[in-house]
């Protein structure tokens, strides 16, 4: 086995769903991006998943080579490739935002 090979082999690529990783993002395909979290495989971003708001650019929101949080929405397959989630991580921090609110007795206008 070369060095390479057993450097991986070595190296813990363990990745929970519900786990919030950060990433650079490496390339886009046309049903998604393709993001670099330090495993074994890059990640998966499907289209779905990259924001709340579907109308806007991929340049603007998810930046090529900037670093920013992914929340993991399914375990490594095979490959060791997970798979992320921005829209679901955005989900959760607005209800994250909205307890607290809640918690420190203030309202919300709508």
């Amino acid at each position: 086995m070369d060095d390479f090979a057993q450097a991986l082999e070595e190296y813990d690529y363990e990745f929970k769903q519900g786990q919030v990783v950060r990433g650079r993002v490496n390339n886009y395909e046309s049903d998604g991006a393709y993001v670099d979290i330090g495993g074994k495989s890059l990640a998966y971003l499907p289209i779905r998943e990259v924001s709340l708001e579907s109308d806007q650019d991929w340049s603007e929101v998810l930046p090529l080579d900037e670093e920013m949080d992914f929340l993991i929405i399914r375990e490594q397959n095979a490959d060791g490739q997970v798979t992320l989630s921005r829209r679901q991580l955005e989900i959760k921090q607005v209800w994250d935002d909205l307890m607290e609110l809640q918690e420190n007795g203030k309202s919300l206008d709508v």
